[in-house]
């Protein structure tokens, strides 16, 4: 049996350009438009966002476009007015396959 949580919280991202060492672009979540910020992480491996959901420790996130993807787990911890990745990881890959990723997946 299916529910809600099951399914992914799939984020549209407009445009994600490169701003010295970090991305930042435009996302749509339920038809409202956020920023959105890709950077490297410091402590830990983060994400963030305006809405809140149901605490999770960990959750899955995947970026991915026609022909890339990248997932990886990371801490869901506070809350802030842009959705916010912190990651070493996605944020390379982001470098390396820029312009190309259209959607955003958060597995709770």
């Amino acid at each position: 049996m299916s529910t809600e949580l099951e399914k992914p919280l799939v984020i549209k991202i407009k445009k994600l350009d490169i701003n010295q060492a970090y991305f930042l672009g435009i996302a749509e979540l339920d038809g409202e438009e956020y920023k959105i910020n890709n950077q490297s992480h410091m402590k830990e491996k983060l994400k963030k966002q305006k809405k809140k959901y149901p605490k999770k420790d960990k959750v899955l996130i995947r970026l991915s476009g026609e022909n890339v993807a990248i997932e990886e787990f990371v801490a869901h911890r506070g809350k802030s007015e842009w959705i916010e990745i912190d990651s070493d990881e996605i944020l390379y890959y982001v470098a390396d396959n820029q312009d190309q990723f259209d959607t955003l997946e958060v597995y709770m």
